[in-house]
């Protein structure tokens, strides 16, 4: 019946029950399964959504370290080992800085750590990472043994900006403003680098990215691209040229042609193809075309 004051023939408001989570899942497991690719977009109306941005935005600082900007410049990037026992710090002015992230005490200072900027950070495993400099190389370090370098990688021409890693095949995988994406067999490292290969050339490269299952790789330019290989084989594309060439046209979702499941497949502006037809140039016009 309608409590005091209710008009006749409505119902009482009940109050919002939030579902119940299934049995092991929370909000952090349905975020890494979100990552993945593995569960439903985010719905502003649904619960988990307003738990997710509570939880986030009640989010304080424990603690804060104030560091002097005379000697390491501006901090350029961030990234903690696997086991979280240890916080790097990519810097403006060769430096790379360790810290124990439960004391957020300083442990190591690497004061020259390469002859440029160090621009990003990568973990190979709880030991072992690789930093990447304006200087044009990439260096592997091991926690244990700080004072020198386990080795240089030479490959690119230009500035590195972005290391990424497969810990399935041990493949470092690094791109730079020389248009270049180059993947590092870290299986066969010695005191010389790694052996390696192009995997992929474009003009104006800004940043390459691949998803936490390495099933993509995606890649942005300076000209406003956004470039997103699928069914991604890093072992299968470790061939120079294998997708030597990159048009550029403006298009809508409904305009894309992809391959089948036989090899990596481009999707999005630009469109991308190689000698075997991953994209066939033919079904474009000359006129919409642009090299990226």
């Amino acid at each position: 019946a309608p409590g005091p004051g209710s008009p006749a023939g409505m119902e009482p408001a009940l109050p919002a029950v939030p579902p119940r989570a299934a049995p092991g899942a929370g909000l952090f497991g349905w975020l890494r399964g979100r990552c993945l690719g593995r569960s439903a977009a985010v719905d502003p109306a649904r619960d988990t959504f307003r738990a997710m941005t509570g939880l986030y935005g009640s989010i304080q600082p424990a603690d804060s370290v104030y560091l002097s900007t005379r000697t390491h410049g501006a901090v350029f990037n961030l990234e903690y080992s696997p086991d979280g026992s240890v916080l790097t710090v990519a810097c403006e002015q060769t430096e790379v800085l360790l810290f124990d992230p439960i004391s957020s005490k300083h442990i190591k200072t690497l004061s020259e750590a390469h002859e440029d900027c160090v621009n990003n950070i990568r973990f190979l495993d709880n030991r072992l990472f690789a930093t990447c400099s304006d200087d044009t190389t990439i260096a592997l370090w091991d926690l244990r043994k700080l004072n020198t370098k386990v080795c240089t990688l030479h490959g690119h021409t230009s500035w590195v900006k972005n290391i990424e890693y497969d810990t399935n095949t041990r493949l470092l995988v690094t791109s730079g403003f020389d248009g270049n994406v180059i993947i590092w067999d870290t299986n066969r490292c010695t005191e010389d680098g790694c052996p390696h290969k192009k995997f992929f050339h474009t003009r104006f490269l800004m940043r390459m990215r691949l998803t936490p299952d390495c099933s993509k790789m995606l890649i942005s330019t300076s000209s406003g691209y956004l470039l997103i290989l699928h069914d991604l084989d890093l072992n299968k594309s470790l061939e120079v040229g294998s997708y030597p060439i990159l048009r550029a046209r403006r298009t809508t979702s409904s305009d894309i042609t992809s391959s089948g499941s036989s090899g990596p497949r481009a999707v999005g502006s630009p469109c991308h193809q190689n000698d075997s037809g991953l994209l066939s140039e033919k079904h474009m016009s000359r006129s919409s075309q642009r090299e990226g």
